[in-house]
């Protein structure tokens, strides 16, 4: 399962994010994201594939993932939903698993730029 804190790093913009996934049911998890602009949607986990829709209040989008074999990192893109005014197109993502006090403490540090440096989960 994806549920928990992920760091999504999107190299297109040099930016790390926070995102956490909680359960709605067996496979959909609701994704909400701190940093690189905070997108939330419904991300669907089917084997190591994850896919789903996200929104932003300036445009929304789609989400493709596919982790590795231990299921605690991947790599995907992410695009933007065609004919938007402020966003456009398809960019790179990473994502790793990391945990729930790494998380917390770069989001109240306001240190999600550095997210990179830091090792693992720890």
């Amino acid at each position: 399962s994806i549920e928990g804190t992920w760091q999504a790093s999107y190299p297109s913009y040099s930016c790390d994010a926070v995102v956490s996934f909680a359960g709605k049911t067996s496979s959909v998890f609701a994704m909400n994201q701190v940093g690189c602009g905070g997108i939330e949607g419904d991300i669907r986990q089917e084997g190591r594939r994850l896919r789903g829709n996200w929104r932003h209040p300036m445009c929304k989008g789609s989400l493709t993932v596919t982790l590795d074999a231990s299921c605690n990192s991947g790599t995907g893109q992410w695009g933007v939903t065609p004919g938007q005014t402020f966003c456009e197109g398809t960019h790179p993502v990473t994502m790793k698993r990391i945990s729930a006090k790494k998380a917390r403490a770069f989001i109240q540090n306001g240190e999600l730029n550095k997210l990179g440096s830091g090792g693992g989960d720890q």
